[in-house]
């Protein structure tokens, strides 16, 4: 008997932070598809703030994370997304 493998190196098209970047933009009100161009344009910075913010307290989850003008803002909730 064999079992499934998936072949080495599929799904190269996807990028590793792909959930995280439509998590944050979803949140922020961002559409993934729309607002591409500025979600290209913030998300450098942000994830790694949103990463830094994540490893510090890690109650607060990405989809909960706010953009503001000089960083991210994590909100806590105990029953999910607060969209």
């Amino acid at each position: 008997m064999e079992c499934w493998q998936p072949k080495p190196g599929s799904r190269l098209y996807r990028k590793r932070y792909a959930g995280l970047r439509r998590q944050i933009a979803r949140a922020n009100g961002l559409h993934p598809i729309r607002d591409r161009a500025a979600i290209d344009a913030l998300m450098p910075k942000t994830l790694a703030l949103a990463k830094e913010l994540h490893r510090e307290l890690p109650k607060f989850k990405y989809r909960n994370m706010e953009i503001i003008e000089n960083g991210v803002r994590g909100h806590w909730t105990t029953a999910g997304p607060t969209m």
